[in-house]
């Protein structure tokens, strides 16, 4: 049998629980929203910068292939475009990973004749390099390609194909730009 105090006291403890728990929620959705808003002030952040870059003529380029199917690469450059005529300045660095040796990386610096078309554009690439950075045999040589842009001026995704002279090979290479 149950007192009159104790069903009193069962109360007050079930309406701080459903208080607390209430509490709880919306400490929950203060900090989601928080973490939201957050999140969304970083991406404004980024966009910003990234296309206040890009509106000085600065575009990063990020990409991954082959070297005659023997070798897989990355590559990071930053092309600067220059005003009004169609070339543009593009320094890479170039890492390949030889399925049977150690890898090797390489710092190119490259021409690019581009034929800014909307949406397509086309392009000529031909540069110098060394190749084999901090290698005792490292070489020096030129390499020379085509390649296709494809979207945006603030964003899109590019295709080339280079011939390099020092390693006497070809190299095919997909990757995106921002």
């Amino acid at each position: 049998m149950k007192y009159p105090l104790d069903v009193a006291h069962e109360r007050t403890l079930a309406a701080d629980h459903a208080t607390n728990s209430t509490a709880d929620a919306a400490s929950d959705r203060t900090g989601c929203r928080s973490k939201l808003i957050a999140c969304l002030l970083a991406a404004v952040c980024i966009y910003v910068s990234v296309s206040d870059v890009h509106a000085q003529g600065i575009a990063v380029w990020l990409g991954a292939g082959t070297v005659n199917e023997e070798s897989r690469i990355a590559t990071a450059a930053a092309q600067l475009d220059l005003p009004v005529i169609p070339l543009a300045a593009r320094p890479e660095f170039f890492w390949a990973s030889p399925l049977e040796s150690d890898a090797s990386s390489a710092l190119l610096l490259n021409g690019v004749f581009d034929f800014n078309l909307p949406g397509v554009s086309p392009y000529l690439i031909a540069g110098w390099g060394w190749h084999g950075l901090g290698e005792s045999d490292s070489d020096r040589g030129a390499s020379v390609g085509a390649g296709l842009k494809l979207g945006f001026p603030s964003f899109g995704i590019f295709g080339q194909i280079r011939h390099h002279q020092p390693l006497d090979a070809s190299s095919i290479t997909v990757g995106i730009t921002f």
